[in-house]
C-alpha cells in the first residue's frame, strides 16, 4: 500500500503546504481520499492521478481546510465524464450544507453523470471492500466549540480519525485532535503506518503514547508555520505535499 501526503500544511496556507489532503492507494487497486483541502485536484493531477479514478472520499471533519477543494474536485470529476457512484463519508451535520453547495455552483444532481452518495459516519465499519476496512473514531477536536453550540444548533462538533486495516497491515490516520490520546481507539495495539497531526500535539504527548500503541512508521503532517515541535528523528518522519510511504 501506498501514502501520499498530497496536503502537508495546517489551516493556515503557506506556499509551500497546502491544506489536508491524503491518498491511499491500495494493493487491490482500490484508491481512497482522506480529507479534500484547498487544491485537492491539482495536487491528484501532479501525482498522475486522475480525480475520477477515486473509490471513495473521506472528510474527517468540517473546517474548511479539510473540504474546501471538494466543491471544484466534484466539479473536476463532472468534466472528466466520471460515471460511477462516488461514495463520500462525512459527518451527518454536513450532509445538507455540501448537497446545497454543490447546487450553488450548479452541479445539479440531475446534470451530473455519477451519483454522489453523502453517507454519514455513524457506525463501524464505514467501508468493507476487497480485503480493506476503512473505520472511524470521534475525536474532541472540535469540543471547544461548545459553549457556541446553543447559538448554532446545526452544528455538532463532529469530528473523526480513522483505522484503516489490510490483512496484517494498520494505517491510523489522526485528521485533527485535542490531544494525542484522542486515537487510543483508533490505535489500539498499534500497526505499520501512524499519520499523525503536528498543529494541535506535541512531541513529549507523542512518546508515552508509543509505548502502548507502538508504530512501524509515524509521518507527521498538518504541520503548522514555524514549526518548532516536530523534527525527523528516529521512525518520525516530516512529511511534505507529494511525500510518500510504502508499506
Amino acid at each position: 500500500m501506498r501514502w501520499t501526503v498530497l496536503g502537508s500544511g495546517a489551516g493556515k496556507i503557506t506556499a509551500e503546504r497546502s491544506p489536508a489532503s491524503h491518498l491511499l492507494e491500495t494493493d487491490n487497486g482500490k484508491i481512497y481520499l482522506f480529507d479534500a483541502g484547498d487544491g485537492t485536484t491539482k495536487k491528484l493531477y501532479s501525482i498522475g492521478k486522475n480525480p475520477s479514478s477515486l473509490d471513495a472520499l473521506f472528510i474527517s471533519h468540517l473546517h474548511p481546510d479539510h473540504w474546501g477543494g471538494f466543491p471544484l474536485l466534484i466539479q473536476t470529476m463532472h468534466l472528466e465524464k466520471r460515471s460511477s457512484p462516488l461514495p463520500v463519508f462525512i459527518p451527518e451535520e454536513g450532509i445538507t450544507t455540501l448537497r446545497r453547495m454543490l447546487e450553488m455552483g450548479y452541479l445539479f444532481k440531475e446534470i451530473l453523470e455519477f451519483e454522489i452518495r453523502f453517507l454519514p459516519i455513524l457506525k463501524n465499519p464505514l467501508l468493507s471492500d476487497g480485503g480493506i476496512t476503512i473505520s472511524a473514531y470521534p475525536t474532541r477536536h472540535l469540543k471547544k466549540y461548545f459553549p457556541l453550540g446553543h447559538l448554532h444548533p446545526a452544528n455538532l462538533m463532529e469530528s473523526f480519525c480513522f483505522r484503516i486495516e489490510a490483512g496484517e497491515k494498520t494505517i491510523v490516520y489522526s485528521a485533527d485532535l485535542a490531544a494525542v490520546d484522542d486515537i487510543t481507539e483508533a490505535a489500539d495495539t498499534g500497526g505499520e503506518l501512524l499519520v499523525m497531526e503536528g498543529m494541535h500535539t506535541k512531541r513529549e504527548e507523542l512518546e508515552p503514547f508509543l509505548k502502548f500503541h507502538p508504530f512501524s512508521h509515524i509521518v507527521i503532517t498538518h504541520i503548522p508555520p514555524n514549526n518548532k515541535s516536530w523534527k525527523d528523528e528516529d521512525n518520525i518522519i516530516i512529511s511534505y505535499d507529494g511525500f510518500y510511504i510504502e508499506i
